[in-house]
């Protein structure tokens, strides 16, 4: 089966907004779902198999999340075997999974919605490419069985966290699936993992507005519509 009927049989399945991957180990009428939405010009990827069925690389290197790394090895916050400062020491490389953090992260309270554009149009040394988390993403850096000061972050971290961000909780990009109109947020203070309105305005709810900060990412995926 060559490279390209895979392609064209894996672009011609999708079902309710979503695409069906069918590769040559499921064409028995198994199918399996992706996380991933259709919207609008989204684009798959290209096919993961070669003409003789063997894998490809398709430019994307998952997260290995089976990895445990100690960030205090090494006694240098900044190169330890968990975290790398990169940038100019303005982002940190985490090795557990993959992906690039704001070293210091954002201190502005502000919605979900701007909090995502934010992130979406930030320029780090010179670096664009930067998106809000999700979930998991920053439920990674919780590390509950230490307490630095009331930051449960693992020990080591070369992150720089004002007062604020400290105590407050930091927006996700992943919407509760029970409510559109929440989305998950992540403290650092207890790895607390709620579900708030996305839509609070200092007007409606100040406290808990004044309390929801960002941090932004980069790299890492595939992701779903942004």
């Amino acid at each position: 089966m060559r490279s390209s009927y895979v392609r064209e049989h894996w672009l011609g399945r999708r079902t309710s907004g979503c695409w069906i991957m069918i590769t040559l180990g499921f064409i028995m009428g198994v199918v399996f779902w992706s996380g991933t939405a259709l919207a609008g010009t989204l684009e798959p990827p290209a096919s993961a198999v070669d003409g003789a069925g063997n894998p490809v690389a398709t430019g994307a290197t998952p997260p290995a999340w089976d990895k445990v790394l100690p960030a205090n090895d090494t006694g240098d916050p900044c190169r330890s075997s968990r975290f790398i400062c990169v940038m100019g020491g303005t982002a940190v490389l985490d090795n557990e999974t993959g992906v690039v953090w704001e070293r210091a992260p954002e201190t502005s309270q502000v919605s979900r919605e701007d909090a995502r554009l934010t992130c979406l149009n930030k320029n780090v040394a010179g670096r664009k490419g930067w998106r809000l988390p999700s979930v998991q993403e920053l439920s990674s850096l919780v590390d509950v069985s230490t307490d630095e000061n009331g930051l449960n972050l693992p020990p080591g971290h070369p992150f720089t966290l004002n007062s604020i961000g400290r105590f407050a909780g930091h927006w996700s990009a992943t919407t509760d699936a029970q409510d559109p109109n929440r989305a998950w947020s992540v403290n650092f203070d207890g790895g607390i993992v709620k579900s708030s309105e996305i839509n609070l305005t200092p007007a409606t709810d100040h406290s808990t507005f004044f309390y929801t900060l960002f941090w932004c990412v980069r790299g890492g995926g595939p992701l779903s519509e942004y």
